[in-house]
């Protein structure tokens, strides 16, 4: 759900996310959203992508980092 909604925070600011392209090649863009938070933006990617195609099971310690990226991603707030 966290990278659903980053996916649409930078559709809203103009760079939405082509049906064909995969989470990595779509980080780049999501870099032009959002350009203090690269660090944040690679984390949560590589979760989706782990939980989502791989199917690997994200900690309850792991999940509280990325929801804070998340957080920060919203408020503007680098790492």
């Amino acid at each position: 759900k966290i990278y659903a909604s980053l996916v649409e925070l930078a559709t809203e600011r103009g760079f939405p996310r082509p049906p064909a392209t995969t989470p990595y090649e779509y980080l780049p863009t999501l870099r032009q959203a959002f350009p203090q938070h690269g660090r944040e933006l690679a984390i949560i990617t590589e979760a989706y992508v782990r939980v989502h195609y791989g199917e690997v099971p994200t900690g309850n310690e792991e999940l509280a980092h990325i929801r804070d990226c998340w957080e920060r991603v919203q408020a503007g707030q680098p790492m």
